[in-house]
């Protein structure tokens, strides 16, 4: 490594910074979510079906988005594109599959039946808002790596980074989202201890 110039870019550190910082907003919910259930012995929702359902949307948007990396690095830009149409459409169908989830939890019991109940819904709309808050970086995505005009004004190293960030940002949404689940899993659970 001796004599290569490396580049740390400030996106790279933005990006590092706002994942830290949902990170962190996630663990306090989550760790309070647990902690209310586990000393007011309050009954916790069972998420919903949809729930689940919808890991395999969300996995299936990020891996869209790394063969979308891999059609840049072989320079395949309409594929690429398409990729990032796909992964976009995907995202339409997760954030789709959620309000339907919200549906069912709050058809059976109300918001205001409990707190765990509220916990549910605050964990899973903090989620979608960051999902919703990807939409417009992805949207840039495509709109950047359209055309000929595009690609002239806007270095290689610098879509190829971007991307990079977008596919890192939705690989978090992904464990986020699973590990949200999870944590909903265990609270329903705990009432049966």
């Amino acid at each position: 490594m001796r004599g290569k110039n490396i580049a740390i870019r400030p996106g790279a550190i933005v990006l590092t910074l706002v994942l830290m910082g949902i990170s962190t907003l996630f663990a306090g919910l989550c760790a309070a979510y647990l902690y209310t259930l586990i000393s007011t012995r309050v009954d916790a929702p069972r998420p919903p079906i949809l729930f689940l359902l919808n890991i395999p949307v969300l996995l299936s948007a990020t891996l869209v988005l790394k063969k979308s990396l891999s059609a840049f690095d072989n320079k395949s830009y309409r594929h690429m594109v398409k990729y990032q149409v796909f992964c976009l459409c995907l995202t339409l169908v997760f954030i789709i599959l959620q309000i339907l989830g919200w549906t069912q939890v709050f058809h059976e019991i109300p918001l205001t039946a409990s707190q765990a109940r509220s916990f549910l819904f605050v964990l899973s709309a903090l989620h979608l808002l960051h999902v919703f808050a990807g939409i417009p970086f992805l949207f840039w995505c495509i709109w950047m790596n359209r055309g000929d005009i595009n690609q002239l004004r806007y270095s290689f190293d610098h879509r190829r980074g971007y991307l990079q960030g977008l596919k890192r940002y939705w690989n978090y949404l992904d464990i986020l989202w699973i590990l949200l689940v999870m944590i909903l899993s265990i609270g329903f659970a705990l009432k049966w201890l």
